[in-house]
């Protein structure tokens, strides 16, 4: 089933409420009409301000219709500093750390002014780790190109958890770019360069834990979902060709499980809702098994895999994918 990428900016973008009538349609690309065509006016439009990580992935302006996100408006931009960024198909990409104000406009000629702001990339705060991937993998293309790629958090972190990786998958064309602490959001900003760059075959993904973990975010369920399936729309639809497999959100151990809840319920609605008909999209259950006997497969720090729980990702992966 087909999802929206409305929600994909929450974490990224500052909001500011604006307000315009709106019209229906596409959201359009740079440019303002010199004289727009009368149109059909509904609701009450709200833009967000925006801002992008230089070099990073390009940012979708957030459109929200009385409240509630609004994709497909006809919308034409102006920026006054072109030198700061441009917009294409309704993303801001940014061509300098900067900012400037943009003018959204309807086609009934209403308009509205937002900010875009431009960041330097150092100010990421996983940017010393993304340079490292990159700088990694130009090392390791030398000899294998197009790699199976794990993508997420520090389940697929080799140098300090999954410590067997290289081992485990010796000779299968496989590369981690896990990154310890990320949450989904980290990988709107990093996907660019770190998935986008490196064309893999396969992707193979663990995150969510941290986003539910992360005890100063408080979601609802449906929240949880949307805030994880956003990020795998975004891989779906950049690389609809290629075989996604995700590994559902296990349980933390002892006292580190005080979310358990959310992550039971989250998990079970990704396996039961999302992308069931999409024949490229693999759900994984390991939860099912560390959940059974979380002695076993969650190590002593009560939160990571053990290597037991290792032994069930390569089995899992083993049986499904084609490396």
């Amino acid at each position: 089933m087909k999802k929206t990428l409305s929600a994909m900016l929450a974490a990224l973008c500052a909001f500011s409420v604006i307000t315009l009538a709106a019209c229906g349609g596409k959201t359009g690309d740079n440019g303002k009409p010199d004289d727009p065509p009368a149109g059909t006016t509904e609701g009450v439009l709200t833009v967000s301000d925006v801002f992008q990580y230089f070099g990073y992935s390009p940012v979708k302006i957030e459109t929200k219709m009385d409240g509630k996100p609004a994709d497909g408006l006809d919308l034409y931009f102006d920026i006054i500093d072109k030198s700061v960024c441009e917009i294409q198909n309704g993303y801001v990409n940014g061509l300098k750390a900067g900012s400037t104000e943009v003018y959204a406009q309807t086609l009934n000629g209403q308009e509205v002014k937002f900010e875009v702001t431009i960041h330097e990339a150092v100010a990421y705060k996983y940017n010393p780790v993304v340079l490292t991937r990159e700088e990694d993998y130009k090392n390791y293309a030398n000899s294998v190109k197009n790699p199976t790629l794990f993508v997420g958090d520090s389940f697929f972190d080799e140098r300090n958890c999954w410590t067997t990786f290289y081992e485990d998958f010796k000779g299968q064309g496989c590369f981690s770019v896990g990154i310890s602490g990320s949450q989904t959001s980290d990988w709107y900003i990093a996907k660019t360069r770190l998935i986008t760059a490196f064309a893999p075959k396969n992707i193979v993904i663990h995150i969510g834990t941290n986003d539910i973990n992360d005890t100063s975010i408080n979601l609802t369920v449906d929240g949880y979902y949307k805030k994880i399936t956003t990020f795998l729309d975004m891989v779906r639809d950049e690389f609809p060709d290629t075989p996604v497999y995700y590994f559902g959100i296990e349980n933390r151990n002892g006292s580190a499980g005080g979310k358990n809840h959310y992550s039971l319920a989250v998990t079970e609605k990704i396996k039961a809702e999302y992308r069931t008909d999409d024949a490229l999209f693999t759900y994984l259950d390991s939860p099912s098994v560390f959940n059974s006997n979380p002695n076993k497969y969650v190590s002593a720090d009560n939160i990571h895999p053990s290597a037991d729980g290792y032994k069930v990702y390569v089995e899992l992966l083993k049986q499904n994918v084609t490396f």
